[in-house]
């Protein structure tokens, strides 16, 4: 970005086109570690008819990092399975985006970071990789985090600390975590090693549709460009 703000040369991008499947993703990721979907699968398959308790999304507090196009997504989905409460972790101040979900009745409010860490029951991530946010839920955090509770992100892999994470979830300081994203993908690190966890291989955004939207988009865009036409989603 940087070279191509010296050499004047425009950059767009297709924000808006992985909002959708992200925000499904991340809602799927949850239910399957709360109700241990993949590893009940797994006993199965293996001749084993296990049966492991599992908890509910309903009154649970739900903590989300960022509140931007995703983190606002996975609000509107989430709150379907009210009563819960939701707490938003964001660097700007949102009280007037959290007012229309105040006016429906969800009990949502903004918050510190340490004061989500403590009281989350499912911690979602939905950031940028940037210099604040890299190693963002390390060991620090993850002390302070409920031993019962859930940590999904499907954001940037570096935003957690994943051999942090990994000792965190052995010695039970914290119950499980779903990743979609890793410091360095393919991944074949530690966390492979554990049983109640779910990784997946970066298809957070992976859908027909949103793919299609991220062509017809990046299209657009360039059709405006040689039209001599206001890009939409400019970066510079």
């Amino acid at each position: 970005l940087e070279l191509c703000k010296r050499k004047d040369i425009k950059v767009s991008c297709t924000a808006n086109a992985v909002t959708t499947s992200v925000a499904e993703f991340t809602i799927g990721l949850i239910l399957s570690v709360i109700r241990e979907i993949p590893r009940l699968e797994r006993m199965l398959r293996q001749g084993y008819w296990e049966r492991y308790m599992g908890g509910t999304v309903e009154n649970s507090v739900i903590g989300v990092v960022g509140f931007g196009k995703i983190g606002t997504a996975v609000v509107n989905l989430i709150k379907s399975f009210r009563p819960l409460e939701v707490m938003i972790v964001d660097i700007a101040d949102r009280s007037n985006d959290l007012l229309p979900y105040i006016e429906q009745g969800l009990n949502i409010r903004q918050v510190s970071k340490d004061e989500m860490l403590r009281n989350s029951d499912i911690i979602t991530l939905h950031v940028p990789l940037n210099d604040e946010t890299k190693n963002y839920i390390a060991k620090e955090e993850l002390e302070l985090m409920k031993s019962s509770s859930i940590l999904i992100n499907t954001a940037r892999g570096s935003i957690v600390n994943e051999d942090d994470l990994y000792t965190a979830i052995k010695e039970n300081k914290i119950y499980s975590a779903a990743l979609d994203v890793f410091d360095q993908e393919p991944y074949v690190g530690s966390l492979a090693k554990l049983d109640n966890i779910i990784l997946t291989s970066h298809v957070g955004s992976y859908t027909s549709s949103c793919r299609a939207k991220m062509e017809m988009q990046a299209t657009e865009e360039i059709i405006r460009f040689f039209n001599n036409e206001s890009l939409q989603n400019q970066v510079y």
